[in-house]
């Protein structure tokens, strides 16, 4: 029997970890309000702030900007790399990018009397977008002087970020819920927390992978899968987070990472990391901002002002948890996972992303073997977990995937 679903509650492997976790941590060069944060392609760690430019280099060393260095404002709004350049936004002065000496100010020649540019990214397919104040998204094509787009249909609050599915959607967030427009035709929706199963309006931060949106809300994580439609949920209810309010979050193809005002949370497919100041020398819980470097480490900035290297070993193991319940055969040609070697009873047997998107689900008795379809899964790193539901044995491995 086969069954493809979301799963809204979701039984989650936690490790508790040592105080032995590698962090590192360096004060502000300044006591400043942060607004974003940046890692770029030289590993340079970029923080935005209410008072300029913090950089921290691989020296270790701070470089403070600000207009005495050329920026158009001190109260700096948002970063993005555009092209591999560092751009920012600010208050009251517009957009300024950093060529590795000096800043320049960028004209989009755009009136927004007295809003300004909360949201930047990165080129998209050949464009840039921006996002106001106002809750309006403006776009412009490799020259910034004239926006494409007059705006956007929809009067959100502030934009807190833009992305762009492979699909061709663009996701406009902001403090009044999530816009949504399909650029071929530009059909466009607001979702907001009513007659939604968005957890709350007030999206703090978000990321799309190929076509799925990770959104962090102030009372949960949100992600879409928009090939198939189905939303996942994730709060301190059915998950391991120690709250609902998610302030940062990065996800790439090996984990996913999110930032808490109650510390960390790692996940690779059923196996979730949590890193408070229990157990790490973590001084601050309340995590802000976070992403990670070319090797995959991870960095964070907290409200204490701090910025923060978090080196957590990951577990690249085939066996990731559990007792020895089976023994499983991959063929990728064939498309199809069988799980052998099981003693007859029930099972619940998934498979789910490294990002801990459930691809596949089971329940039934089994009195030796069971078969997954794969043919619906794209190539990657999934995990795999078997429970025998008599017992509560458990067995949780990481497989690779090529689809055939």
């Amino acid at each position: 029997m086969r069954q493809i679903s979301i799963l809204i509650a979701i039984v989650l492997v936690v490790t508790t970890n040592a105080k032995s976790q590698e962090l590192d941590q360096w004060n502000f060069p300044i006591s400043a309000l942060v607004t974003d944060f940046l890692v770029d392609n030289d590993d340079n760690k970029w923080i935005t702030t209410s008072r300029g430019v913090f950089r921290f280099d691989k020296t270790e060393s701070w470089t403070t900007y600000n207009t005495s260095d050329g920026l158009p404002d001190d109260s700096v709004t948002s970063i993005a790399l555009r092209d591999g350049r560092v751009t920012i936004a600010t208050r009251g002065n517009g957009l300024a990018e950093f060529d590795g000496d000096k800043w320049s100010a960028i004209d989009l020649k755009i009136d927004l009397g007295e809003e300004f540019i909360t949201a930047l990214t990165d080129n998209l397919a050949g464009i840039y977008y921006y996002g106001t104040s106002d809750g309006r998204i403006y776009s412009s094509g490799n020259s910034t002087a004239k926006p494409v787009r007059k705006g956007y249909p929809f009067q959100l609050g502030t934009l807190t970020g833009i992305s762009r599915t492979n699909s061709g959607l663009l996701i406009g967030r902001s403090m009044d819920g999530v816009s949504i427009e399909r650029l071929s035709d530009g059909q466009a929706i607001q979702i907001g927390d009513s007659g939604s199963a968005l957890p709350d309006a007030r999206i703090l931060c978000g990321q799309v992978i190929n076509d799925t949106a990770y959104d962090g809300t102030a009372k949960g994580l949100y992600i879409v899968d928009f090939s198939s439609g189905f939303p996942q949920i994730l709060g301190n209810n059915n998950s391991t987070l120690a709250t609902n309010r998610i302030q940062a979050l990065h996800v790439n193809k090996h984990q996913a990472w999110y930032g808490m005002d109650s510390g960390l949370v790692r996940v690779e497919g059923w196996l979730w990391d949590v890193y408070t100041s229990d157990n790490t020398n973590l001084q601050d819980d309340n995590v802000l901002e976070l992403s990670v470097d070319r090797s995959n480490v991870l960095w964070i900035v907290t409200a204490d002002k701090k910025l923060g290297r978090f080196d957590a070993p990951s577990a690249s193991v085939d066996q990731l948890w559990g007792n020895n319940l089976f023994k499983y055969k991959l063929e990728s040609n064939n498309e199809v996972l069988h799980v052998l070697g099981l003693e007859p009873g029930r099972y619940e047997v998934s498979v789910v992303s490294l990002t801990g998107q459930q691809r596949w689900r089971f329940t039934g008795k089994s009195g030796g073997s069971i078969t997954l379809g794969l043919d619906g899964i794209s190539s990657g790193v999934y995990v795999l977990d078997v429970a025998q539901l008599e017992t509560g044995k458990r067995q949780t491995v990481k497989f690779r995937y090529t689809k055939g």
